[in-house]
C-alpha cells in the first residue's frame, strides 16, 4: 500500500512538473503568437490573453497573423468575462479579415461578443483599405487610405523606376502624394504598406516579389484617319418622317373630299321635292369637297418634296472616306484601363 501511494505521489509530481515546464516554455517562446496558439490549445486563457497582446505589441506581423492575434485576444477576453474588450479585439480582427470564419466551433458564450462585433463592422460603409494610383504627368504616386477604427499610424512606400528601390514613410493620413523622379517614360514599380504603431501590416498594395506596376506609355506610329464630316443621317430621317406625316394628311384629305363629292352628287339629298336648287341644299358639301381637294393637293406636293429631300440627304451622308490628316497616339496603361493621348497633323 505504501509503495502504491508513493508511486501515485511521484506520478502527480511528474504531471505537475510537466504543466509548470509547459507554461514556462510558453512564456519563454521567441514567437508570442505561436506561444499564444499553444496556450489556446491548452485552454489557458489568461496566458492566451497576455501572449496575444504581447504579439500585437511586439509587431512585425503580416496582416493574416495580426488578424489571428486579435482573434485569440478576443476569445481570451470573452472567456475571462471582459466582453467589451473582447468585442473591440474582434472588431479589429474583422477589419483585417472580413471573411473570417474563425468562430466556428466556439461556444455561444465566447461567440457572443464576436457576433456583436460582426454586426457593428457590417453596418459601416467603409472597411480597412489602401489604394495607389500614379499621376504620370505630375510624376507622383497618389495614396488613399480607409481606416474606420484608426488603427494605422504610418504608411511606408517603396518604389523604383530604374532598378533601384527608394523608400518613403509618412504618418497615416487619408491621402498622401509621393513625388517619383524620372518617371515620364519609365515603368514605376511600387509596394505601399499601411502599418500600426508596432509596425504590424494592416493593408498593402503589391509585394517585393510582385509589386504594383504602372507601365510606361507605348508610343504608336502615325496613321491616317478618316475625315470627319457632319453626318446627314439624322436630318434625313427627320425629313422622311415629315414626308410620311404629310403624306398621311393627303390621304385623309382625299377621303373627306370624296365623301363631300358623293353627297353633292346625290340627287336624293341635294334635290328635294320642295324645288330648292342643289346649291341651296348642299352648298356645304361642295365647299367641303373643294377645300379638301386643295389640302390633298398641297399635302401631296409637300410630302413628295420631303421624301425627295430625305433621299438626297441619305445619299450625301459621309461613308468614312479617307483624308489627309494623320494622328500620332501614345497609349498609357493604368490600373483602371488605358489612356490614349493623341495629336493631329494635316498634310
Amino acid at each position: 500500500m505504501k509503495r502504491c501511494l508513493a508511486w501515485k505521489s511521484a506520478s502527480l509530481a511528474f504531471v505537475l512538473a510537466c504543466v509548470v515546464a509547459g507554461r514556462a516554455a510558453i512564456a519563454q517562446s521567441n514567437d508570442p503568437l505561436a506561444a499564444a496558439e499553444t496556450a489556446y490549445s491548452q485552454i489557458e486563457f489568461e496566458q492566451v490573453r497576455d501572449l496575444a497582446q504581447r504579439a500585437i505589441d511586439r509587431g512585425g506581423y503580416r496582416r493574416a497573423q495580426l488578424a489571428r492575434s486579435y482573434f485569440l485576444l478576443g476569445v481570451a477576453r470573452a472567456a475571462l468575462g471582459d466582453d467589451a474588450q473582447a468585442r473591440d479585439a474582434f472588431a479589429r480582427m474583422l477589419e483585417l479579415d472580413p471573411e473570417s470564419r474563425a468562430d466556428r466551433g466556439l461556444s455561444p458564450r465566447l461567440r457572443g461578443p464576436l457576433l456583436e462585433a460582426r454586426g457593428l463592422v457590417g453596418s459601416r460603409s467603409t472597411r480597412m483599405a489602401i489604394d495607389v494610383q500614379f499621376d504620370r504627368r505630375g510624376g507622383a504616386l497618389l495614396v488613399s487610405v480607409e481606416d474606420p477604427l484608426s488603427m494605422a499610424r504610418s504608411i511606408r512606400a517603396r518604389f523604383r523606376t530604374t532598378g533601384v528601390w527608394s523608400e518613403r514613410t509618412s504618418p497615416a493620413a487619408p491621402t498622401w502624394r509621393i513625388e517619383v523622379p524620372a518617371s515620364a517614360n519609365a515603368n514605376v514599380d511600387c509596394v505601399v504598406t499601411l502599418l500600426d504603431s508596432a509596425g504590424n501590416e494592416l493593408a498593402s498594395v503589391g509585394a517585393e516579389a510582385q509589386p504594383r506596376v504602372f507601365a510606361a506609355p507605348i508610343v504608336g506610329p502615325a496613321r491616317t484617319v478618316a475625315a470627319s464630316r457632319p453626318s446627314l443621317l439624322a436630318p434625313a430621317a427627320v425629313t422622311l418622317g415629315v414626308g410620311a406625316v404629310v403624306g398621311g394628311l393627303a390621304v385623309t384629305a382625299l377621303v373627306f373630299r370624296e365623301s363631300n363629292a358623293t353627297r353633292w352628287n346625290d340627287d336624293a339629298q341635294c334635290l328635294p321635292a320642295t324645288g330648292a336648287s342643289r346649291e341651296e341644299t348642299c352648298r356645304d358639301a361642295r365647299v367641303g369637297a373643294e377645300s379638301w381637294q386643295t389640302v390633298a393637293l398641297a399635302s401631296t406636293i409637300v410630302g413628295g418634296a420631303a421624301v425627295v429631300t430625305s433621299v438626297v440627304l441619305f445619299a450625301l451622308s459621309p461613308r468614312g472616306e479617307a483624308s489627309s490628316p494623320r494622328v500620332a497616339c501614345a497609349v498609357i496603361p493604368t490600373t483602371a484601363g488605358a489612356h490614349a493621348s493623341c495629336s493631329v497633323a494635316s498634310f
